[in-house]
């Protein structure tokens, strides 16, 4: 009799742990709001740039994604934060977010871009992708040109990334 309810006690231990872990899981993301949580994540960890602040990739997960190049992974969202020396970019490629997320996102960003960095909406950015939306200063190719874009070419191919005006870029040792 003892042995039975120990054993009634572990097989409830073992499968509720597990699903009440998926439960939650799944209630999170239920309750997620993909275009905030790109737009939060840029704001928090890309726009500091602008005033030189560190990179920030506390509670991000390193993916080495070939020899020269790593994105740091959001463990919530699972949108991650690409970077090189002159560009910072929050990308959906680990957690793809469908057409109407990526529209609630262009909107967000559409009120928010201009009072963040000063810089009014783009009329020259390339017509690429699905979404092509920029807040750029400098004319296209220029070396001085430096602002915000939003691309978006499909599910898991979005970035909302800052281009570091020529001042902020780390200079070139050649």
């Amino acid at each position: 009799m003892h042995f039975r309810r120990l054993a009634y006690l572990a097989l409830t231990i073992a499968l509720g742990l597990p699903a009440g872990y998926l439960l939650h899981e799944s209630y999170h993301h239920s309750r997620r709001d993909p275009a905030r949580e790109i737009f939060s994540m840029f704001e928090e960890r890309c726009l500091p740039k602008l005033y030189g602040a560190p990179e920030d990739h506390q509670g991000l997960i390193e993916a080495p994604m070939s020899l020269h190049y790593t994105d740091f992974i959001d463990p919530l969202s699972r949108f991650s934060l690409a970077e090189n020396s002159n560009d910072y970019s929050v990308e959906d490629l680990f957690s793809p977010i469908d057409a109407k997320q990526a529209r609630e996102l262009a909107a967000l960003a559409r009120a928010r871009i201009p009072e963040l960095i000063g810089l009014a909406e783009s009329h020259d950015i390339d017509p690429i992708g699905d979404m092509a939306i920029g807040w750029m200063q400098g004319e296209p190719g220029s070396p001085e040109r430096w602002g915000v874009t939003l691309f978006r070419f499909g599910p898991g191919m979005l970035s909302l990334s800052l281009h570091l005006p020529a001042e902020l870029r780390p200079q070139s040792s050649l």
